[in-house]
């Protein structure tokens, strides 16, 4: 008995260094995730601003084309149609480039934007029509019962 007390009492110094380490390494770690959460944060936001600059580009590219359609109306025919049939191939939809050229426009064409999409977002509430689908759907109700 006297000589595992004399151990415990050799361990009880070791065991305040050891816990000293491990509360050395868990700050550390705590450290590092803090760092490595705000490395995240800064991507974030680089990618937003990155987003909103992409969005403001194409706004303002949009309306210089705008423009330059209203200044140029007789521009070449060919290179018109040829421009909106390249895009009328594929969906509509932000960044999906589903080929929709072999759908037919009754499943396709959207009845409330006029866009062609493809069958994942051929519905009104999946490409962002849904409001007005359900204004529609409303007022037909509305009709209908009116008329009854």
């Amino acid at each position: 008995p006297s000589s595992t007390a004399a151990t415990r009492v050799a361990q009880a110094p070791a065991a305040p260094a050891a816990n000293s380490v491990l509360a050395d390494l868990h700050a550390e770690r705590q450290r590092r995730q803090a760092q490595a959460a705000e490395e995240r944060q800064k991507e974030i936001q680089a990618v937003q601003s990155d987003i909103k600059a992409a969005k403001k580009a194409g706004k303002k590219e949009k309306a210089s084309k705008k423009g330059a359609e209203d200044d140029n109306d007789n521009d070449d025919l060919d290179a018109v149609l040829l421009e909106f049939t390249s895009q009328d191939g594929v969906c509509a939809f932000g960044t999906c480039k589903e080929k929709v050229h072999t759908l037919m426009d009754a499943i396709s064409k959207c009845r409330h934007c006029s866009k062609r999409f493809c069958l994942k977002h051929a519905q009104a509430e999946a490409h962002g029509c849904g409001d007005l689908a359900q204004r529609a759907e409303q007022k037909k109700w509305k009709d209908e019962c009116s008329s009854s």
